[in-house]
């Protein structure tokens, strides 16, 4: 069975793969990139990249992490009231 981690670079590729897809039909829209619309590559990649935070981000966290999540957390709750 793969790891969280490498569940994550699994999505975080096959993502990656779906964008130069993308790339090559938006930069050449007149070629025959087959039967997959452009949305769909769009839907597919965000979907990698949402699967892959929701696997990363149910990681247990050490107390380093939990602390820089809090001051990360403090520093944009800054920014917002400014």
């Amino acid at each position: 069975m793969n790891s969280p981690h490498e569940k994550a670079v699994q999505e975080i590729l096959y993502g990656h793969r779906c964008a130069m897809r993308l790339k090559l039909r938006l930069d050449d829209p007149m070629a025959d990139y087959g039967s997959v619309s452009s949305y769909d590559l769009a839907k597919s990649i965000v979907q990698c990249f949402s699967n892959a935070i929701s696997v990363l981000s149910d990681q247990p966290k050490s107390e380093e992490d939990q602390s820089s999540d809090l001051s990360s957390r403090d520093s944009s709750e800054r920014i917002l009231i400014l």
